[in-house]
């Protein structure tokens, strides 16, 4: 009559394990990745005055991790006193029973019988609590195994759909009733048209948010644009492979990136053969 008390408890103890586990996960994501921008950005934050902000930010953050992982943690290590006690509940029952069978002389057990299926039970219950310790330890990895899972899984915005491979390129460059946005409902570019040629210089020059950087991811293919189409020597940029069509750019961005290594490996980052 245990077990299947038992294996009520554990599927109980699954879900709410798996779901505070993958909260915890993703909080700890959140948490990561704020101390890495805030690595990074320290220099803006300096700049604009809001360190005292981005701390309390960061302290609201570490709040809802603490809280996390409080609560993985007591569902975890709640389990195993929960099973100890279905167990003892268990031992007193048979204890009880055999015990006033022993005492009324009611032929079911003897004293002797009673003493060494006692003994006997620790035996049986030490590897299931056992057991439900690693089992606690198992749920809360596959919680943070589902998280990877997930984002292997994930599918890219921006998708190979073109199956030309350039080989050269001179360069001209052609937008035409282009419509851009991040979100569908604040639109960047509307109707843009823009023609660049071979070899000219052109310089675009515009306030914060007029879309100067949308307009290079744009060509680099940073982002998928809504309407409208983007030509490379007259080819539509969807119709070129993404790994042939980038090996013909280069970019040099407003914040440079540099890889742990040497200079020399930093400068060829891209392409190592290079002299």
């Amino acid at each position: 009559s245990v077990i299947p008390i038992l294996l009520v408890a554990t599927i109980i103890f699954r879900k709410i394990a798996r779901k505070t586990s993958k909260s915890f996960t993703r909080i700890q994501g959140a948490i990561n990745a704020t101390i890495a921008e805030s690595v990074d950005g320290i220099h803006v934050c300096k700049s604009l005055g809001i360190e005292t902000e981005s701390l309390e930010e960061f302290k609201k953050l570490n709040q809802k991790h603490c809280s996390a992982g409080f609560r993985r943690t007591t569902s975890m290590f709640m389990f195993f006193p929960v099973v100890n006690v279905i167990f003892g509940f268990a031992t007193l029952a048979i204890l009880i029973f055999g015990g006033q069978s022993v005492i009324r002389d009611l032929g079911f057990i003897s004293a002797g019988e009673l003493y060494i299926f006692l003994s006997l039970l620790e035996y049986f219950f030490f590897p299931v609590t056992q057991f439900v310790n690693i089992y606690a330890q198992i749920h809360a990895g596959f919680a943070s195994f589902e998280r990877i899972v997930e984002v292997l899984d994930s599918t890219p915005e921006i998708q190979d759909l073109g199956n030309i491979d350039i080989q050269n390129m001179d360069g001209k460059i052609e937008f035409r009733n282009v419509d851009f946005g991040y979100v569908s409902d604040n639109p960047v570019l509307m109707n843009f048209s823009l023609t660049i040629n071979p070899g000219e210089k052109f310089a675009i020059v515009g306030h914060t948010g007029a879309g100067k950087t949308s307009i290079i991811s744009l060509i680099a293919r940073f982002y998928e644009f809504q309407s409208g189409k983007i030509l490379i020597d007259g080819e539509d940029i969807r119709n070129i492979k993404l790994k042939s069509y980038r090996k013909h750019l280069g970019i040099v961005l407003q914040t440079p990136k540099l890889f742990y290594g040497t200079i020399k490996e930093n400068i060829t980052y891209g392409r190592r053969d290079a002299s």
